[in-house]
């Protein structure tokens, strides 16, 4: 103790002992990842003439909605196996109710979990169709390999498709204004400030033709882009404050004399039309274009083949043959059409009857010349011949094809297209 003091005395320094280093903080651990949410895609069988609970659709596939990990019942649907839902999208879904009240309650319960979502019927289950999947899946294109080219209006004006291909429709429309609702139709509409797209120009001279190939002067005008198409229904009860179908488009606005349907450059040649007449076909004529059509192995082939499927299903197969006229100024022409069926011949959106449609165009001589075959029979499918046209003025028919939903082409004999134009659908298509 002495010596401690003594040290004290004489100004000496004392340094305590270190404390001891606090123990280390463990830093907070991280919260594990989320496991991925799997929601597997199923056939619609179970689900059809139910309510759904509709999480999200989408044309991409393997679209996860937000806030739904944990949640049970989920499925990944296609909408087009469904009578009441607009097709070409694939649907997740959180259950299916018989009755609307149940599905209406579990909505509600979804919602307060804060998981969007809403309610709809889903509508008789129609499976897999071949004509939907090629639609949703683009294989039916606008194509114009030729200078020929289809005229659609619009409001007062006249709008020529230039069937551009996408890298030349992109650089035509790279600034264009945003589209404008065309009064209260469902077009879309944009002026574009340029003088030249592609061959086509402000000015160049067109010869127009009506559907009977009538001719009429036209011009373009100016060049815009427009956006049509069929909406889904539930659009009209939207704000419509965008298109509800579609995609935009190039066109030429046209200044013609009267209203056309065709159109092409003044210096490319010309075109002939036929006019539908609506009176009765000769007898004599309308039997040996029947008998044409009856000893063409190609429409033999069809018929064998409906009447073994008739057979087999214990249905009664009808035959429904119809021959129309159409009259050009130097030549006319039959179109024969065979309609084979059973049942009520409804074969769309699942329904079970047969449906087969075969065509083809006869020479309409005049004399004692007999008809022959000028475009042979084949199975239409989903399309029917509207109209002729000869594009060339060669001597040569072409006709005029409408499919469903709302695509219209021009083709050869040999059924090779000279153009075509498709107008995009959006709605429930049974």
């Amino acid at each position: 103790m002495w010596i401690a003091v003594l040290l004290l005395a004489c100004g000496t320094e004392v340094v305590p002992a270190p404390a001891p280093a606090p123990a280390p903080v463990p830093a907070d651990e991280p919260d594990p990842a989320p496991m991925p949410v799997e929601i597997k895609a199923v056939d619609g069988k179970d689900y059809g003439a139910k309510w759904l609970i509709i999480l999200s659709s989408s044309k991409e596939e393997g679209r996860v909605p937000d806030g739904v990990e944990g949640l049970a019942d989920m499925a990944r649907l296609q909408s087009s196996q469904f009578k009441g839902l607009m097709p070409c999208y694939e649907i997740v879904v959180a259950g299916a109710f018989e009755k609307k009240k149940g599905a209406v309650a579990r909505s509600k319960e979804l919602k307060a979990e804060g998981i969007d979502n809403y309610t709809k019927p889903a509508g008789q289950y129609i499976g897999d169709d071949s004509r939907l999947e090629a639609y949703c899946g683009g294989e039916v294109e606008t194509a114009c390999n030729a200078a020929f080219r289809f005229v659609e209006t619009h409001g007062e004006n006249q709008y020529m498709d230039l069937a551009l291909d996408a890298v030349a429709a992109e650089r035509a429309a790279a600034q264009a204004p945003a589209e404008a609702r065309l009064e209260e139709s469902t077009v879309w509409l944009a002026e574009l400030a340029v003088e030249t797209v592609e061959d086509w120009s402000v000015g160049q001279a067109l010869e127009g033709y009506a559907a009977d190939g009538t001719p009429h002067g036209c011009k373009i005008a100016g060049f815009s882009t427009l956006t049509r198409g069929t909406p889904h229904f539930g659009w009209f009860e939207s704000d419509q404050s965008q298109p509800g179908c579609g995609s935009s488009q190039v066109f030429a606005a046209l200044d013609c004399d009267e209203e056309v349907r065709f159109a092409i450059p003044a210096d490319r040649g010309g075109l002939s039309g036929f006019t539908l007449d609506a009176g009765k076909v000769d007898s004599k004529l309308a039997g040996s274009a029947q008998e044409l059509l009856r000893r063409d192995a190609g429409y033999q082939r069809v018929h064998s083949r409906a009447a073994q499927r008739a057979a087999e299903e214990g249905e009664d197969l009808g035959i429904d043959v119809s021959v129309v006229k159409y009259v050009g100024k130097k030549a006319s022409y039959l179109v024969v059409t065979a309609h084979l069926t059973t049942g009520d011949g409804n074969d769309w959106c699942g329904a079970d009857d047969l449906n087969l449609t075969v065509s083809g165009v006869i020479s309409a001589p005049q004399g004692a010349a007999h008809p022959e075959l000028v475009v042979p029979f084949r199975e239409m499918g989903a399309a029917a011949i509207t109209g002729l046209v000869d594009v060339e003025r060669d001597g040569t028919v072409e006709v005029i094809l409408n499919s469903w939903p709302e695509r219209t082409a021009v083709a050869t004999r040999d059924g090779t297209e000279i153009c075509a134009v498709e107008i995009d659908y959006c709605d429930c298509p049974c």
